[in-house]
């Protein structure tokens, strides 16, 4: 074989194993998740019923919902408690004029138009004596919507309304949670 020959058979060689190396380092590289950090504070403003002296709520489950553009079905995405535990204790009337830190978790970005609180136990406390209450379903549905970005933080507070809490003749608990964004990245 001539020189040329051998040279053509080279670069042929050489072109091959150099598109097979790109090719591989494709597939086997995997795609990284771009999040970015969301932040749930609570608060609430001092309550108007004067015999109310604790209102504890156990919280074991937040999450948020994910919607938008490549997402189908229904996503949702559980967000870590701050303290890094399973289940909060909250005594609502601790946070007369206090914001508090709930969550503070990494999350996927995206569009998310809900936040919902699970409770697992709820508590009147009057200076009459204790009264369990129920949380119809379960969960506080919270309508809001943010954006979370890649490597940005986004914060929202939840503000509990006293004055519109329902303790029912039942003993069901329906609290009225106002969901603001503090701040959000731009765009």
């Amino acid at each position: 074989m001539s020189f040329e020959g051998r040279k053509l058979v080279f670069f042929g060689v050489a072109g091959v194993l150099l598109a097979s190396l790109i090719i591989a380092a494709v597939v086997v590289t995997p795609a990284t998740a771009k999040t970015g950090i969301l932040i749930v504070k609570i608060t609430d403003k001092p309550p108007q019923r004067q015999n109310l002296q604790k209102l504890l709520v156990t919280i074991d489950q937040l999450t948020a919902h994910r919607k938008g553009a490549g997402i189908s079905g229904e996503t949702w995405v559980t967000l870590q408690f701050k303290e890094g535990t399973t289940k909060v204790e909250i005594d609502l009337l601790e946070l007369k004029n206090v914001v508090k830190d709930l969550s503070i978790a990494e999350i996927p970005e995206g569009n998310y138009t809900e936040l919902r609180m699970r409770v697992v136990s709820a508590t009147a406390i009057y200076s009459s004596g204790e009264v369990p209450l129920k949380v119809p379903s379960e969960h506080i549905k919270i309508p809001i919507h943010f954006r979370i970005k890649a490597g940005k933080a986004t914060t929202v507070l939840l503000d509990i309304n006293y004055d519109t809490i329902v303790i029912s003749n039942a003993n069901n608990l329906k609290p009225v949670v106002k969901a603001t964004v503090l701040s959000e990245p731009s765009s």
